[in-house]
């Protein structure tokens, strides 16, 4: 399959996957990748990118890059608040990156009822399972 045959693939999944669309936002190149597809599939006033705050444990420069690609995108964001889910997993132990991941995605799944889009993909362990939708969490760029 060429990268062409690829890309309007996962636009077509995703325009039969929902009608809007959430991406979680890192503004990292898998989720930016993904947003972007989302805004070919259904157009920009059908998604909305949600990015999780980490409130004191954030970098201001990451969020600058956040907002920034978002203004490119010229796709709405919005913040969610993680940092009280991240504190439990430290509390607990260990603060391993799935246990960040956690905390995310309990952030997102309380923003939002809509279908959240993941940068999850192969280099991760959820995109190595070949799932596409699990509770609301949608993974289009899984291969």
């Amino acid at each position: 399959m060429t990268i062409e045959e690829r890309i309007n693939s996962v636009i077509s999944e995703i325009k039969s996957t929902s009608e809007k669309m959430t991406v979680a936002f890192s503004g990292g190149k898998d989720s930016t990748l993904v947003a972007v597809l989302a805004r070919e599939a259904l157009g920009k006033e059908k998604v909305k990118l949600l990015n999780v705050c980490f409130g004191p444990y954030s970098y201001s420069r990451g969020l600058e890059i956040v907002i920034g690609l978002a203004e490119k995108l010229g796709l709405d964001l919005e913040f969610t608040a993680g940092y009280e889910e991240q504190e439990k997993i430290w509390k607990a132990g260990p603060s391993c990156n799935r246990c960040t991941k956690f905390a995310k995605f309990n952030a997102i799944l309380k923003s939002t009822t809509s279908i959240i889009a993941t940068g999850a993909n192969l280099s991760d362990t959820w995109g190595q399972t070949g799932i596409a939708l699990k509770e609301r969490l949608y993974a289009p760029i899984r291969d």
